[in-house]
């Protein structure tokens, strides 16, 4: 399966975000005087996890557009999520299990990574206009078309 270019891209701007919040967390175990080479295995060994985990959630997108049936999509985006959470258990595991070898510590914050990610991807973004109602022509069956508030304006 040839990977999609969006795929790619929005994993590009994830290690982006994971690598320079790294560096962040990294500068506060040396601020704070509690660096280690344990706190930069930590650190690595989950913020790899959750880019990968972000990059096998594009591949499933990916797969699962091209299906029609919604009882196949579910199915699949399920397994993908218990896979993806289970390789996340497994990699904070051995980091309980061998902590001499991984800071505990600098293994949480990269928890946050993906999602600190994605809000500043969104951000950045311009924001699409939405001035043009839904019209006759173009609204499907059961959408209801909401008055405008004619208050906030004055």
């Amino acid at each position: 399966m040839k990977i999609d270019q969006t795929v790619k891209r929005e994993t590009f701007h994830i290690i982006c975000g994971a690598l320079i919040m790294s560096i962040l967390e990294q500068s506060v175990f040396l601020i704070i005087k509690k660096w280690d080479f344990t706190v930069l295995l930590g650190n690595l060994l989950m913020a790899v996890i959750f880019v990968l985990d972000f990059f096998f959630l594009g591949i499933t997108l990916q797969s699962v557009v091209k299906k029609q049936d919604s009882g196949e999509i579910k199915k699949s985006m399920m397994l993908s999520r218990l896979l993806r959470y289970g390789m996340i258990a497994a990699a904070f595991a051995c980091g309980l299990i061998f902590p001499k070898l991984f800071n505990v510590w600098a293994m949480i914050p990269p928890l946050f990574f993906n999602r600190i990610s994605l809000a500043v991807i969104a951000a950045r973004q311009p924001k699409e206009p939405h001035d043009s109602p839904a019209t006759d022509e173009n609204r499907e069956e059961g959408d209801e078309v909401e008055p405008k508030d004619e208050t906030q304006n004055s």
